[in-house]
């Protein structure tokens, strides 16, 4: 999302319903722009001189036109409107540091210099009639430096040389979409013969050659009256023909950004400005190294980045560009005769660079100073964007952000205030509206803690009658028993639940035992369930005399267990026949009287059998 402000600052919306949102960074001036299109029915508030801000930089609306019927275009430049807004007449810093130079550039703009490499070299810079901004970039041509500038904190981070070589390659059978490309030597050179001022020339033959390409002789004749040193002279010279004596090649690459659509798989493709990268085209036949000097991204479609290559930074037009500055300084101070103006004689009595002064009293109307050590100082009125203080003494402060690690106050009147550690002798219920109190040495009246003020508590704190198991969860060290609600539970080592007491979802009470697996058997209060009761565990003395019923008991089961017992009975005594309590051994007493007689009568009978003309005949007699 990008967040909008109006000309005023001020915070206005989101915007959400951008398209085509991309972002350019160029790494020879170290700018950046910032453009997408627009519903036209919800962009009442974008506004020319407005600001847009995304995750890492501030921009400032520059165009807005029409797009088509429906959409608008805005483009936004990034926000250096401090640094552009001071103006110099004139500005000269002689044999600083960069780091140096710049603050002194930076002075009253409210921006910070941060030295990211270790850059120790001393240059020259000399501008007029120009901004701060003019001045940067002045500043980072001599020093041969690169820069980034984070436009939401207001600092210049200087680099000698932004990016590396990770290994990272673009390929048009990987990530490369679409290759142009342009070769040329229109800018090339061989010999530099290089002067400084007062006639400082190179010593030997008063010129550098380098013939890494071709052994062609072609001379460029480079002046700056800025150099005093010879060394300096001959190093910026060398680095500058070092750039020149090579054809410049250039390619502008579509680039299907796999590391920001899959950072897991393609995370060793990633790549940023001013890295180098290998080049491979197999359809066009070739592999190059080359830097990263141009990005065009689009953070939500990293699919259609696009990078500009290079192999050099500076160009003819540059080193043009650089003689330009040089003859407009030497322009506005001298006469059209070529000899100095007496302006500039007035200019120069009325501004005088000395390198070093002791002065024992200075009045001065306004004053710039890179860099400033006082003993003493009165001040009126004292602006500072950024301090540095090791004590502080003032009778009034209004600051809008304060972060102290130790601070001593006699009267605090504070609307809101978040103390961790709080020690007070004496606290109020309406101090406790406003302010979050945690500590071990505060006294609170009886009902001022609310609930909603208390955001951790030691149960060794409360004293309680009952803790409500609906709103805590009580439970032993290691997890083996819990209380939650109306159920408590135990479990074994590897966190499964092995048995449960309490209350149901049904609102029945219930006590459960379960194995590993869950598989279990419940008892709740209409009795045992079936399977609650593994077999061989009731004993006959868990069984109460007559309580079990006949019907409960399955007689053939109960037979055929006896009839294959060889070592158990039923006594007849037992066994009663009929309704008056006949019993099993009184009966067979009486049929064993009835075959003993029995047996007597058919002792005393004979039986004659004859056949007779196919007829049987039987006779009986009763025998003597």
């Amino acid at each position: 999302m990008l967040q909008l402000y109006d000309k005023d600052h001020k915070k206005m919306e989101g915007l959400i319903k951008y398209e085509d949102y991309k972002i350019e960074s160029v790494l020879s001036t170290g700018d950046k722009t910032l453009s997408f299109l627009y519903p036209k029915n919800a962009s009442e508030n974008i506004e020319l001189e407005g600001y847009i801000r995304n995750k890492t930089d501030e921009f400032v609306i520059k165009e807005i036109s029409n797009y088509d019927d429906d959409y608008i275009s805005v483009l936004s430049k990034m926000n250096v409107e401090t640094l552009e807004g001071k103006e110099w007449d004139r500005f000269e810093t002689v044999e600083q540091t960069v780091k140096d130079s710049l603050n002194l550039a930076c002075a009253g703009t409210g921006w910070t210099v941060t030295l990211i490499d270790n850059i120790k070299k001393k240059r020259t810079v000399r501008k007029t009639a120009c901004s701060t901004w003019d001045i940067i970039g002045a500043i980072k041509d001599t020093y041969r430096v690169e820069l980034i500038f984070d436009s939401l904190n207001k600092v210049i981070k200087v680099y000698e040389k932004i990016g590396e070589d990770r290994g990272v390659y673009f390929m048009d059978s990987l990530n490369l979409i679409n290759l142009e490309y342009n070769n040329d030597t229109n800018d090339y050179y061989t010999r530099i013969r290089a002067e400084g001022k007062d006639g400082l020339t190179l010593d030997g033959k008063g010129y550098l050659e380098n013939y890494q390409y071709s052994n062609k002789v072609k001379t460029l004749y480079w002046k700056d009256e800025r150099y005093t040193i010879l060394e300096d002279l001959k190093e910026d010279a060398a680095a500058k023909l070092e750039e020149l004596s090579k054809p410049k090649k250039s390619y502008r690459c579509a680039i299907e950004d796999l590391a920001k659509i899959n950072e897991e798989e393609y995370g060793i493709l990633d790549f940023n400005l001013g890295d180098i990268i290998t080049l491979i085209s197999k359809k066009d036949r070739f592999r190059d190294k080359q830097r990263i000097v141009k990005i065009i991204e689009y953070p939500d479609e990293p699919e259609n980045n696009e990078c500009e290559l290079s192999n050099t930074m500076a160009s003819f037009e540059d080193i043009q560009k650089e003689a330009k500055g040089v003859y407009e300084t030497v322009d506005n101070i001298t006469s059209d005769d070529g000899t100095i103006a007496e302006s500039a004689i007035k200019d120069v009595v009325n501004h005088i660079v000395i390198d070093k002064v002791d002065i024992n009293s200075l009045n001065a109307v306004s004053a710039r100073v890179g860099n400033l050590e006082a003993t003493s100082a009165t001040i009126n009125d004292l602006k500072v964007f950024q301090a540095d203080i090791n004590k502080l003494a003032a009778t009034k402060a209004d600051i809008t952000d304060l972060n102290a690690a130790n601070a001593k106050i006699g009267v605090l009147e504070s609307s809101t205030a978040l103390i961790n550690n709080l020690l007070a002798g004496n606290i109020t219920a309406d101090m406790t509206q406003t302010i979050h109190l945690t500590g071990k040495n505060v006294v609170i009246d009886e009902g001022i803690i609310k609930s909603a003020m208390i955001e951790s508590l030691d149960v060794g704190k409360i004293n309680a009658g009952i803790i409500s198991t609906d709103k805590f969860a009580i439970k032993s060290n290691l997890g083996g028993i819990e209380i939650a609600g109306e159920t408590q539970q135990w479990r074994d080592e590897k966190g499964n639940v092995r048995m449960i007491a309490g209350r149901d979802l049904n609102n029945k009470f219930i006590f459960g035992v379960f194995d590993e697996t869950g598989q279990g058997t419940l008892i709740d209060s209409t009795g045992v369930k079936e399977k609650a009761l593994a077999d061989g565990i009731i004993k006959d003395r868990m069984i109460n005399n007559n309580e079990i019923s006949g019907n409960k008991i399955n007689i053939d089961s109960l037979i055929t267990e006896i009839n294959s017992n060889d070592t158990s009975t039923i006594k007849s005594t037992k066994v009663f026949l009929n309704e008056d309590g006949q019993t099993l051994d009184l009966a067979f007493k009486k049929v064993s009287t009835s075959l003993s007689e029995v047996k007597e009568i058919t002792n005393a009978l004979q039986t004659e059998v004859s056949v007779h003309q196919g007829k049987i005949e039987g006779l009986i007699k009763i025998l003597p």
